[in-house]
């Protein structure tokens, strides 16, 4: 499939979050065309006390709408044992976020946390370092840079993790 829109996925799990990781990355390959997945990275959970998480971003291509795709990572989520509570810093099994969707621009897209944390904008830059951002106008790479040398401290407790293929 090399149809559809290009949209990027950002995982995060701090509860089981080897297992749930790789558990996703096979649902969402199944999924999507054009299947590409960044370095996963553990980092501490930020806002909130709790376990480190381990984060990545694919990317693939679909031709679901933006509200279908929203849907379906909820219901992924919710498959994986996501309850959704007021409380948005609770640890949590798996969180997915909708990054990019091709070139669109709304209200939550594309999502905030590309600009503002490197446990998103670094992996995104694993795997799409040349996209434009299409606010910015920016490539991916420059807000990398740029955010790494504002803000180094955020880069310092990134490890990069090699999970075992067979989960």
């Amino acid at each position: 499939m090399d149809e559809g829109a290009l949209i990027y996925i950002s995982l995060g799990s701090n509860i089981q979050p080897q297992s749930n990781l790789l558990r996703v990355i096979k649902t969402l390959r199944a999924a999507l065309g054009d299947f590409r997945v960044s370095t996963i990275y553990q980092s501490p959970a930020v806002g909130m006390q709790g376990d480190d998480f381990l984060n990545a971003v694919v990317a693939g291509r679909t031709e679901k709408s933006i509200e279908e795709v929203v849907q379906w990572l909820r219901d992924i989520e919710q498959q994986h044992g996501r309850v959704r509570t007021d409380n948005k810093f609770d640890d949590r099994p798996l969180d997915l976020d909708l990054l990019l969707y091709g070139e669109v621009v709304t209200a939550s897209l594309p999502h905030r946390e590309i600009e503002q944390q490197a446990y998103v904008l670094q992996p995104l830059a694993d795997i799409a370092a040349t996209l434009i951002h299409p606010v910015s106008n920016q490539s991916i790479a420059t807000l990398n840079t740029g955010l790494r040398n504002r803000c180094p401290e955020k880069y310092q407790v990134l490890t990069p993790v090699i999970l075992p293929e067979g989960g």
